[in-house]
């Protein structure tokens, strides 16, 4: 995006650098830098036109990684399920796809495992469909059909999405004995994606975390205090306190061992 950004300060007829700005934002969010994340999200927000929906849909998807990035896997589900919405009704289907498939990501298949079959049946290309074999697969519980997913995907090119097909499955098998194999694909295919730190990658290095859990305990790992913490999900500093001491027992370790239980799976 840096290039594209530095050609349209000079000329951009279709206000393409806010597009630009939100993808920016996505990807330093998919990096785990939420003050980049956020201060690029809010510059976007700037200098979006009101009413040209054409880069606004970009900003649209760009919003709920920027809240899981700053902790709030909530809420990124709540922004993804509000541009589900508003795409379908505007008829914007390829970004509508992109927005049910952020659900699956985000650890919530169930809330888009049927209309991306009912759209994937008519949509060009081979992604929808394969968005929503994931989807299935994950509502199924079926960790073999997510790693088929995962072959899939990587023969598409799209490393990311792959890697965290696979470490759905790993999480999955945690306990089972295939559940080794299944973690070392999803390693070996995170590694391919240049520290990318998103909730089904950190969920497989720390399967027993529920979700919000994951989301306080990512956030102490990067420093924050319990009540900086507290003010940025609107919860109580108790609330924290309490989901930070069932994280360390079921990690092991204390506050200073989160960085490393909760790094991405490495290339083994």
């Amino acid at each position: 995006m840096r290039p594209a950004l530095a050609v349209l300060r000079v000329s951009d007829a279709w206000e393409a650098h806010v597009a630009c700005l939100a993808e920016a934002a996505h990807a330093a969010a998919l990096l785990g830098d939420a003050d980049r994340a956020a201060a690029l999200l809010a510059h976007c927000e700037e200098r979006a036109v009101p009413g040209w929906r054409g880069a606004a849909f970009w900003l649209d998807l760009a919003r709920p990684w920027v809240a899981v990035a700053g902790g709030d896997t909530a809420r990124a589900v709540e922004l993804s399920v509000r541009t589900v919405e508003e795409t379908s009704a505007l008829g914007a289907v390829g970004f509508q796809i992109d927005a049910l498939y952020d659900l699956v990501r985000l650890g919530e298949p169930r809330m888009a495992a049927d209309e991306l079959d009912r759209l994937a049946a008519s949509a060009e290309g081979p992604c929808p469909r394969l968005y929503a074999d994931h989807a299935r697969a994950s509502v199924d519980g079926d960790a073999a059909a997510l790693i088929a997913v995962s072959e899939r995907l990587t023969a598409l090119g799209l490393a990311l999405y792959a890697a965290e097909a696979a470490a759905q499955a790993a999480q999955l098998h945690r306990q089972s004995a295939g559940s080794h194999d299944y973690q070392a694909i999803a390693a070996r295919l995170a590694a391919c994606c240049q520290g990318a730190r998103t909730p089904a990658l950190l969920l497989a290095t720390a399967p027993t975390l529920t979700r919000r859990e994951l989301d306080v305990a990512r956030l102490a790992a990067t420093g924050l205090t319990n009540q900086q913490i507290a003010d940025r999900l609107a919860l109580s500093r108790r609330t924290v306190e309490n989901h930070l001491q069932a994280g360390y027992a079921k990690l092991g370790g204390t506050r200073a061992d989160l960085p490393a239980r909760l790094a991405p799976p490495a290339c083994s």
